[in-house]
Parts: structure tokens; sequence; C-alpha cells
């Protein structure tokens, strides 16, 4: 069987692909892959990240790896909180920062479950491709300026530990500069002999506590101690003679998927048509009560009562890969930091998340998180099987509040309007904010569209295709996509 790869860097696909050539199966490749993620994406990838994952077996059994970061267990008046304005050109939104706005983190513990459980290398073999990465460095790529010059005041909270990123004069270094990461390089050395387990009571986790309380911090060691990726069954949505498996509880984007898919039941017309584009337009004025109120979404889904605090789901800095090996195995990941608080773990390279610092994680206000739980997420990674079982789709997106639309807008091209799986995915889409409606230009109408060009704004949606007839890979150019299949 063929191999392929879909992921936002070229290079976080050359690890992954060095890991596959070498014998490894998609998890061996996911954990190189992951680790490489936080030197090629570091806006968006950390150690000290979170996430969700899709994971298949040649058996076809898929289940959910929750990842997600999650709240300490108690609170205190004592958590500080950096606010840091951001301008995205159009609006200027505020985020926070500083060791008071960090989650628990739950990439090692990942890392781990993967390693025990499905993968069949040894962890240092499988860390060497991103530790000559982080030595030898990575050029600035332009979609990889354009976030860390949005992301900059968050880095320079910690300009000795930033300073890879910048130069003499505090200027961010330019497109094709190349940046290289020592310390984390370091780390990943020391994580590559001591092992990954330890993350969490070992040496670097009392390099992180030895300051982070004085910084207006309020994680304890136990919330470290007590922190593991749990396995989930995924939520099943039934669309167009396939089921979609996607993340249920806690995290919300596949509820929100599901919801949207259901708008799009019937077919648009022929693709990028005025009825195409109407359709879109007329399913996200019907779900605008329920984005409104999501309260609502309760009386059209009675499992999710009592089961959320409903709140607006936000994961800023995002990014996603897709894995399929030679046996079948396949895994959709995608992984976050919000914005990171700027923070660092002592001087181990890894840049800390900053979950407990985006106000729309919160319900009522910053500091309204409910102890001890899972902070809830639109990331929905997703993995497509067809009812004939000669077919599966495996993809997923960055983009914050707008993931689970995007890969929905996906879906529907391929599956409804048949179109081809990469013209489905470069093909423009359609957001509501509730405040506006975004159209990306390309649909066939006489109306204008506010945007001028394809955006990152719109996600990155990431796919692979795996059928009867042949196996393709497609990267987002929103978002510098790469993708690749391979004869192994």
């Amino acid at each position: 069987m063929n191999t392929a790869i879909a992921c936002g860097h070229i290079k976080t696909a050359e690890v992954i692909e060095t890991i596959l050539q070498a014998g490894g199966n998609a998890f061996d490749a996911a954990i190189a892959g992951l680790v490489a993620m936080t030197i090629t994406e570091p806006c968006m990838s950390s150690l000290a990240g979170g996430g969700f994952a899709q994971v298949q077996t040649p058996d076809g059994k898929i289940r959910t790896l929750d990842f997600f970061c999650q709240t300490p267990m108690q609170k205190s008046a004592d958590q500080v909180l950096i606010p840091i304005h951001v301008d995205f050109g159009g609006s200027v939104e505020c985020y926070y920062g500083g060791h008071g706005a960090c989650a628990v983190p739950g990439t090692p513990a990942l890392i781990h479950t993967l390693l025990t459980e499905l993968a069949t290398m040894p962890l240092k073999e499988l860390l060497q491709p991103a530790i000559q990465l982080a030595k030898n460095g990575i050029e600035i790529t332009p979609f990889q300026y354009q976030d860390l010059s949005l992301l900059q005041q968050f880095f320079l909270l910690s300009p000795n530990q930033s300073q890879h990123l910048f130069d003499s004069q505090q200027q961010l270094k330019a497109i094709g500069e190349v940046v290289v990461f020592e310390e984390l390089a370091s780390t990943l050395d020391f994580i590559a002999e001591e092992g990954v387990q330890d993350f969490y009571v070992g040496d670097i986790a009392h390099e992180f506590f030895k300051e982070h309380q004085a910084q207006g911090g309020i994680q304890q060691v136990e919330d470290w101690e007590n922190y593991s990726a749990i396995w989930r069954e995924p939520l099943a949505i039934p669309f167009q003679g396939h089921t979609i498996y996607t993340s249920d509880l806690p995290s919300i984007g596949g509820v929100w998927m599901r919801s949207f898919l259901e708008q799009l039941h019937e077919s648009g017309g022929t693709p990028l048509s005025a009825q195409h584009l109407n359709q879109l337009i007329q399913a996200f004025e019907n779900e605008k009560p329920f984005r409104q109120d999501p309260k609502t979404l309760e009386h059209r889904f009675p499992e999710l009562e009592n089961n959320i605090q409903w709140q607006n789901q936000v994961s800023k800095g995002t990014s996603h890969f897709n894995i399929l090996d030679r046996w079948g195995n396949a895994i959709a990941l995608t992984t976050t930091i919000g914005s990171g608080c700027g923070m660092y773990i002592g001087n181990t390279g890894i840049y800390l998340n900053n979950m407990l610092g985006e106000e729309g994680l919160m319900p009522a206000g910053i500091t309204s998180w409910v102890p001890n739980s899972r902070l809830h997420s639109n990331t929905c990674p997703t993995i497509v099987q067809s009812n004939g079982g000669h077919k599966s789709i495996i993809l997923g997106s960055g983009g914050s509040t707008r993931i689970p639309y995007m890969i929905a807008q996906a879906l529907f091209n391929h599956l409804s309007l048949r179109m081809p799986l990469s013209a489905a995915i470069q093909a423009p889409r359609v957001f509501d904010d509730l405040q506006s409606i975004h159209v990306e230009p390309g649909f066939r109408t006489d109306q204008p569209t506010p945007w001028k060009e394809k955006n990152l704004y719109f996600g990155g949606v990431h796919a692979l295709c795996n059928s009867s007839e042949e196996i393709s890979a497609v990267g987002d150019e929103r978002r510098e996509g790469y993708a690749k299949v391979l004869e192994i």
C-alpha cells in the first residue's frame, strides 16, 4: 500500500517521510512530525501545547485521542494575566500572556500514549530528525513571518529565550533568514535519552515550577502529575453515503460541524455556481440562531444537555497534519498553543500555551474557567469512511472558530458536489462571523466578494484520500500546505 502525508510545512513532511521510509508506522511518524512542528510552526505547536487526534487502525476502528490542555485543580487570586492587543489589520483583539495564562499541557502525554500503545520505533530514533532540524534551523516563510509578526509582542515578553527569532535590535528576522533552535535541540536530546514520560514529574517539570508561581502562574505540581491523554469515542455523522468521524465532547468542533452539515444535506447546484454560494450563505443564516445562543443546540442534540459550558471556542495558533501508512494505519492530528503566553520553561526552549488567557475559551469572563477540566476547543480532526468501505478521507484544519465550517465545506464540495478532493479544498469558502458574510473570490456570481484573494482566515484544510482506485494528498495553499504520496 502507498503511504501519504498532508501537513502545514514541507520540513515537517520531510521528517515524517524519514520515519516512514525507515519502516515506522503512522504513529511513529506522528510523534516525529509533531515534535518537528514545534520548530517549523513555532506559533502553533509546542511540547507545552495540546490538541486532538483521530486514530484509525487496520481493522477500521477509529478512536479520538484527547490531549487538549486542562485547567488547574484550584483557582487563585494570585493569577497574573498580561493583556496584549493584537492588530489583525481589520480588527484589534485582546489576549493575555504571562505564566498566569498557561494551562496544563497535553502534548507530552499524547507522545507517551502513542509510544506505549501504537508506535513501533524507540523514541530516541523518532526524535533524531527533529533534533537535526532544530540544530540546522529553518528559513522563515511568508506565512510563518506573518504569524510571528502578529504575535511578536508575546515573544518579546521573554527576550532572552526568544532571541533566536529576532536580531540585535529586537526586530523580527526577515523572510528567508534561518532560525536555529539550540535550546530546544538540547532539550530534545535530553528527552531522547530520559524519555517523555518524565516530562510531568522530572527535570522539565521542576524547571517549570521553579519560576511558574513566582511569576503569577497558579498551576500546582499535582496538576502535572495527574494529567493524562484520554481515549474517547468519536462523534459519528452520517452524510452522503459516508460516516464522518470527528471529535466529540469536550471538543465541540464536531458538534458545530454536525449542525452545519445538516443544513447542507442537499446538493448546492453545480460547483462554484451562484446556487452553490447561496446555499452556503443560507446554511450560515439557518445556523445563526444556534451560534448566537448555543444553549439552543441542546434541543436538537439532547445529549449535550448539562455536558458543556457554552462559550465561543477559540484556538488561534493551530495547525494540522495527516498520515496514512502502508499497513492502513492513519492519524489526523490538530494541535494548538492558543496565542502562546510569551513564556518558556526556563532555558529549555519549550514555549508555553496561553489557554487560560484566551477570552473565547471562557464562558463568562477571562477567569471564569472551571477547575480541573479539559478546556473546550473547535479543533476537530476528522476521518471519513464510505458506507461500502471502499474509501476513506483523512483531514483537518487550523483556523480558530472557523475550523468546523471550513472542513464541512471541503467535505460538501467533495461528497455532495462530486468535486475532486484537490478542487474541493482549493475552492472558495464562506464564513459568517455573526456580523458580516466573508466570501472568498471564485464563485460565479455577479455579487462582489469582500475578499480579493484566498486567505489563511479561511483555514488550512490538509487532506488525504484512500480509495480502491488511488491515494491522493492535498495541502491547502492558504497556509502553505504540503502533501505527498509515497511509494514504500
